[in-house]
């Protein structure tokens, strides 16, 4: 009897020394995301070099700038539905400075094949997958509590279907080529109303050219972050044909 009650001690002191070293290192994170957001305010074009391949690629890599700032200001793990030159190792990198888990999917065997050196890795990992019409079925367990979604597949109609589907368990959800001339396209507001499922949005409108009569925008959404904190990143960082940051009409 004795000999129970001395391992029902032992046991409440493993689990409280385990609770209380838990508990005391959240604030040290929380520290930790505060000062790396006061360093982005401060500075945030030299997080953008960190991660952004320069020149400035104003087409497919166009939502890098709000790809790098959103990723740094969230937590959790990051995925991204459709791979690119641009995103892919700028999100590998981010997840292995940060030691933060890295899904990319994608249903073009030749982006996965570029890539697949990644899978050797610690923090990413690669899915192919025939389609997007049923991928949350085998992916569900990896989509729970995250931090940074990015939707950019070929699959147009898709986009803002994926995009809501994430939208009550993700920090912050990304989608590309959201600009106004393009929404017949994307659908994003004409038919799926997208913003009206997130409390928070921001669109990043990057000019391609100096006479400024073309741009490719970035629509980031949250129902987790007030991205008006995006508003102050954007305004002091620069590209070389200027930008709009968190303009809707655009």
């Amino acid at each position: 009897m004795l000999k129970k009650h001395i391992v029902l001690v032992l046991l409440v002191i493993i689990f409280s020394s385990m609770f209380i070293y838990y508990f005391s290192k959240v604030p040290e994170l929380n520290n930790a995301k505060i000062n790396l957001l006061d360093k982005i305010l401060q500075d945030p074009n030299e997080f953008v070099l960190r991660y952004v391949q320069i020149p400035l690629d104003y087409s497919y890599g166009s939502n890098s700038i709000p790809l790098v700032i959103s990723a740094l200001i969230t937590n959790g793990n990051l995925v991204e539905l459709g791979m690119g030159s641009f995103s892919t190792p700028l999100l590998h990198k981010i997840s292995s400075d940060y030691n933060r888990q890295l899904v990319s999917i994608d249903t073009n065997q030749d982006w996965i094949n570029r890539f697949i050196i990644y899978n050797t890795t610690k923090n990413h990992r690669l899915y192919f997958y025939h389609d997007f019409n049923n991928f949350q079925q085998k992916f569900d367990t990896k989509f729970s509590k995250l931090g940074l979604v990015l939707v950019d597949h070929i699959y147009a109609g898709l986009r803002p279907i994926h995009a809501k589907y994430f939208a009550n368990n993700t920090e912050i959800v990304i989608v590309h080529d959201a600009e106004k001339r393009s929404d017949t396209f994307y659908l994003y507001e004409k038919n799926n109303n997208i913003r009206a499922f997130f409390k928070y949005a921001c669109k990043f409108s990057l000019y391609q050219n100096f006479e400024k009569t073309s741009y490719i925008s970035t629509l980031i959404l949250s129902n987790f972050i007030d991205l008006t904190i995006l508003e102050r990143i954007f305004k002091s960082v620069k590209s070389d044909f200027g930008h709009v940051a968190c303009d809707l009409s655009f």
